[in-house]
């Protein structure tokens, strides 16, 4: 259920959307290129006392996101507008694997951020790679730790452990993880076959 919720494409597109923004704003405040006006620049900037940080709530990021939105830098400005109209990143690429190859990973990240510039975008704001890992389920031994498992029958009728004899449970003791980049929608035709290739064979 957690998987389910918190680690949804969509949810995931928007925390990515988000955090490009904000991220994108952070330098323009340091640089001298917003106006700080209200208490998130503060925070931003790592200068919030307990007051401003209380007062950060989701109608001032809003608030904040609007003022964005009619910056003067056009990618602050359009990933802004992005998350204010929905239009949020989209999975370009999803795999799950046991063991990443890690080398594999910097490439093929590598090759898709050529891809986005060339597209016009900055692969900085608009490229995002997305991990979450999945911890192999523990059988259940026990509530004072010790050696008990789920028995079940087997076939002839001998007792064996629940995650030896059902496969779907035998399975679900790997751990796995997850790899995910994001990306604009518009982007997904030019990048989904290149990641795709970058990392064929690569799947455990």
């Amino acid at each position: 259920m957690y998987q389910q919720v918190y680690h949804h494409k969509t949810t995931r597109g928007a925390e990515r959307l988000l955090q490009a923004a904000v991220e994108r704003a952070r330098r323009a405040y340091q640089q001298g290129r917003l106006l700080p006006e209200g208490p998130l620049p503060s925070l931003l900037l790592g200068r919030a006392g307990v007051k401003e940080y209380l007062e950060v709530d989701d109608a001032e990021l809003w608030v904040a996101l609007k003022r964005w939105r009619d910056a003067g830098d056009p990618v602050l400005a359009d990933l802004s507008r992005r998350l204010l109209e929905r239009r949020l990143f989209k999975p370009v690429y999803r795999r799950s694997f046991r063991r990443v190859d890690e080398e594999a990973l910097r490439r093929a990240h590598a090759l898709a951020a050529r891809e986005v510039r060339a597209a016009g975008y900055d692969p900085e704001a608009y490229l995002h790679l997305d991990r979450t890992g999945r911890p192999g389920y523990a059988p259940y031994r026990g509530a004072g730790g010790g050696s008990a498992p789920i028995w079940v029958e087997d076939e002839g009728g001998r007792p064996v452990p629940l995650e030896e004899l059902s496969p779907a449970v035998a399975a679900l003791t790997v751990p796995r993880e997850a790899v995910v980049w994001y990306a604009p929608g518009e982007l997904r035709p030019r990048l989904a076959p290149l990641l795709e290739k970058a990392m064929a064979g690569r799947e455990t």
